[in-house]
């Protein structure tokens, strides 16, 4: 009941990023938004323009 999950392999791939270039939380989504790298590697099929998340997520 509620809002469905984020995909397992998106928030695992957010705090990898996170971890490894030392960012914020705020910083890792915006990175990820402008990445394609990062998106295709993290299970996204096309581009995407929207923040995957909010940042606060992560933390959750």
């Amino acid at each position: 009941m509620g809002r469905p999950a984020l995909p397992t392999r998106l928030m695992v791939g957010l705090h990898y990023l996170k971890a490894m270039y030392d960012e914020s939380d705020e910083s890792v989504v915006e990175r990820w938004t402008e990445n394609p790298y990062w998106q295709y590697f993290y299970g996204e099929q096309f581009f995407q323009h929207e923040l995957p998340c909010h940042p606060s997520n992560l933390v959750k």
